[in-house]
């Protein structure tokens, strides 16, 4: 038997829907239909062979979240179950009508709308992941920047339920629904320096980079952490997150992150850059936070399956305002 897939092939910047085998589900695997498939700037990337030193050879699939239902039965999970789950950056494969997944990247998907389950596992999975990491819970501080983003955004929820107390950055426009989202405090970074009211936080997680991540050493007490989204991670944390590192990457990585590291270290901060890592036992939790106080995310287009190449090009455009997804006719 055969499924459609949207393949991207040597040489192609665009993936082209084609004719693939249906996947046989390996020990520890669960065959899930997909109904429908969330769009990220990493899938834009992946795309444009921005990942090629890391990804596997073409023709490959991309994609890395979705939403869908069990088609193969597996201890806990019966025939129906609708699941959702983060594949990582190194597989991916998740545009595609059917998937064999892992059940230890895979959870019961809470009771919220199909194009938001598509859309959250990456974003929540990368906030839950740097709480985690520092061991930082309820009656912490944290500041989130770009509040309003497509991950910032779902972070500030996350932390929130958590019982993380979060400033956010967001433009004036969006700060009563960044607030909405749990932010008790809103920076305008347009017409505010943020480093100059903002002090004493336990963890910044930065969505931005650049000046933006340099700046935020200041805004953090002595012993509190910085996690970056935009720096690269510690080798440890790519071969957890299912990366092939090279010997020669291994030695560049340390020397790349090194002035980062120094600039923390004489703050008297700890910092990191974070690759996210497929974890079910997250997504379980982000589902119990979405079950008892809701999660969502802000949307700017839904397509139908044949509309996916339309969909990454919208978003490498730059003019989306929110995540595309494309949904699966059932």
């Amino acid at each position: 038997m055969v499924v459609q897939a949207w393949v991207l092939e040597k040489g192609s910047k665009s993936p082209a829907l084609r004719e693939v085998p249906e996947p046989t589900p390996k020990v520890g695997e669960v065959l899930v239909e997909v109904e429908a498939v969330g769009l990220h700037p990493v899938d834009v990337e992946t795309s444009a062979g921005g990942n090629a030193l890391l990804l596997r050879s073409r023709p490959f699939v991309g994609g890395v979240d979705f939403v869908g239902t069990v088609l193969s039965a597996h201890e806990d999970l019966s025939l129906g179950t609708r699941v959702y789950g983060y594949l990582g950056v190194p597989g991916q494969g998740a545009f595609a009508e059917r998937l064999a997944v892992p059940r230890a990247m895979l959870a019961v998907a809470p009771p919220l709308p199909v194009v938001t389950l598509a859309t959250l596992p990456l974003p929540a999975l990368c906030a839950l992941q740097a709480l985690d990491t520092w061991g930082i819970g309820a009656g912490a501080t944290a500041l989130v920047h770009g509040g309003a983003g497509g991950v910032g955004s779902v972070a500030v929820q996350m932390l929130a339920a958590r019982g993380v107390e979060v400033v956010a950055t967001a433009g004036a426009a969006d700060a009563a629904w960044v607030g909405w989202l749990g932010a008790t405090r809103v920076v305008d970074h347009r017409s505010v320096r943020f480093e100059d009211v903002v002090r004493d936080v336990d963890l910044v997680f930065d969505t931005v980079g650049g000046e933006t991540l340099t700046r935020s050493f200041a805004t953090v007490k002595r012993g509190g952490a910085v996690t970056s989204l935009s720096a690269l991670p510690p080798v440890e944390e790519m071969l957890a997150a299912g990366f092939s590192v090279p010997l020669p990457l291994r030695w560049i990585l340390p020397v790349a992150t090194w002035w980062k590291g120094r600039a923390a270290q004489a703050a008297g901060v700890r910092f990191q850059g974070q690759v996210t890592v497929p974890s079910g036992e997250r997504l379980a939790e982000v589902a119990r936070i979405g079950s008892e106080r809701g999660l969502t995310t802000r949307i700017d287009r839904v397509l139908g399956w044949t509309g996916l190449a339309d969909g990454l090009t919208h978003l490498a455009s730059g003019t989306a305002k929110g995540r595309v997804v494309v949904v699966r006719a059932q």
